[in-house]
């Protein structure tokens, strides 16, 4: 009878001390996230779309078409911080954070390709931001450009992809390449819970997420990689990407609209044969599309370590350059904007 009522005592005790323990961890949690915001105020603009707030960093004022910046699954605006860097001295590019994500609110609806480019349009609408663009996207985010390009084909005069996700993936890889991304959702939901707890906010979890971005994009990466309503906004772009990807196959064809796709040199836990067909195809969605690849990257790397990422600019910048060649050898008034 003394060991029962010894164990259910102990019971309680352990009880309370995990409560206690949760709930100091949730107090942790909301202090952290208050001075984050106070320590990391957003970059760029908040701009009222629909029912929600989306955050859209612009820098530069060359003349030439706007680079308008699409990240990748989960990704947002301070992962281009070193593109940026570089192509802001000559052009005028814009990074943003699609909802959820970053500095931008959720609002309403679901998070694909479809909705995703539709509130962009009108993001670059009410910032006041000017066309043409020429949309960049990486990895799940070269879906949504290409996806931009031939809805949004008048405002378009060039699309990037780097790394894109190909539509047909999943049936043309193996099927582990399917299984990381169910294990990405349910370790996006438990990082989500954890970050309830101020859990997320141990280093080691974060650490290896930002490269060797710039010092103030890596502290503000860390800081929303244990903010639970990111790591929720990142999970339910996992959670639709099949649809996502559906959307974006639609698209079989960008005409002669200018295209370059970029590839890493190395390819990570993908089949690399199968990889660059599928990058190939990609090329081919337009008859000016063309490939290029950025020696000593990798899909994880090539944005966040500051050697390959600025070679990912200077590409850019060539691409852009190459759009404004034509225009520049035309008679005044020939062209409009």
């Amino acid at each position: 009878m003394g060991a029962r009522v010894n164990l259910r005592r102990w019971g309680r005790v352990a009880l309370v001390a995990v409560i206690g323990l949760a709930a100091f961890g949730a107090g942790v949690q909301l202090y952290a996230t208050w001075a984050d915001r106070e320590a990391f105020p957003a970059p760029g603009r908040l701009i009222e779309v629909g029912d929600r707030r989306l955050h859209i960093d612009c820098r530069g004022d060359g003349d030439g078409p706007t680079i308008v910046l699409e990240a990748s699954l989960g990704g947002f605006s301070a992962y281009w911080a070193w593109v940026v860097d570089t192509l802001r001295s000559t052009r005028r590019v814009c990074a943003y954070d699609r909802s959820g994500l970053g500095w931008s609110e959720s609002g309403s609806g679901v998070r694909d390709t479809i909705t995703a480019i539709r509130l962009l349009n009108r993001l670059l609408d009410q910032a006041g931001e000017r066309s043409p663009y020429v949309m960049v996207g990486h990895g799940l985010g070269g879906a949504y450009v290409r996806t931009y390009a031939a809805r949004y084909r008048g405002a378009v005069v060039g699309v990037i992809t780097i790394d894109s996700m190909h539509p047909d993936q999943f049936r043309r890889l193996p099927d582990r390449v399917r299984r990381q991304f169910s294990d990405l959702r349910v370790s996006y939901g438990l990082a989500e819970v954890l970050a309830h707890f101020g859990l997320m906010r141990v280093r080691s979890f974060a650490a290896n997420m930002a490269g060797d971005l710039p010092p103030s994009a890596r502290q503000v990466i860390r800081s929303f990689a244990a903010l639970p309503s990111h790591l929720e906004a990142a999970g339910d772009e996992v959670a639709v990407l099949d649809d996502s990807l559906a959307q974006a196959g639609v698209v079989h064809t960008l005409r002669d609209l200018p295209l370059l796709v970029i590839n890493s040199e190395q390819v990570a836990n993908i089949e690399p044969a199968a990889w660059d067909e599928m990058q190939a195809d990609l090329a081919q969605l337009s008859s000016r599309g063309r490939r290029a690849v950025i020696a000593g990257a990798s899909g994880e790397t090539v944005l966040t370590q500051e050697a390959t990422a600025r070679a990912v600019a200077r590409a850019i910048e060539s691409f852009v350059a190459a759009i404004d060649a034509p225009a520049a050898a035309q008679p005044p008034g020939a062209a409009g904007r």
